[in-house]
């Protein structure tokens, strides 16, 4: 299947290009060879650099939220968020100041939408309602990491 993707691809550069972004997740080298029909250059651009796709996601008030929920008495579960930070799933992550709609954000080091999805599913305040995820792929440098004040 990925030959066949590849196939479509003009010239060895490129779909050695595809199969290093693709880090052997087929689903990737579709999207890669799409963007590649687009404009060759864009995905040519990121083999050239050391980048790597990151899901960002937006934590929200979900349908169920209530007014009881304000005041930081709904959130995420922090015995869960520390395991995600151990099996290192999540760079950083915290929560907006101003108790608007938008809750918090957090960035996943998760290769796809689906893969974050199946994380916070785990979490009783996403599996009731009262929060939702929303998320965006984000490309960014390779090896990212988050380092404290004192690290600095």
């Amino acid at each position: 299947m990925v030959r066949a993707l590849l196939s479509d691809c003009e010239g060895d550069r490129l779909a050695l290009a595809i199969l290093r972004l693709s880090r052997g997740k087929v689903a990737r080298v579709e999207e890669l060879v799409e963007a590649a029909r687009r404009d060759y250059r864009d995905v040519l651009a990121w083999a050239s650099k050391p980048t790597r796709r990151y899901v960002v996601g937006l934590v929200r008030k979900g349908p169920n939220w209530e007014p009881r929920d304000e005041n930081g008495r709904t959130h995420l579960n922090g015995k869960l968020l520390r395991s995600w930070k151990e099996q290192g799933a999540i760079l950083v992550g915290g929560w907006f100041m101003d108790f608007g709609d938008h809750r918090g954000l957090y960035i996943f080091n998760v290769d796809s939408i689906e893969e974050a999805q199946t994380l916070v599913q785990s979490d009783e305040a996403i599996r009731s309602g009262k929060l939702i995820f929303e998320f965006h792929p984000w490309l960014a440098p390779a090896g990212l990491k988050i380092a404290s004040p004192d690290e600095l």
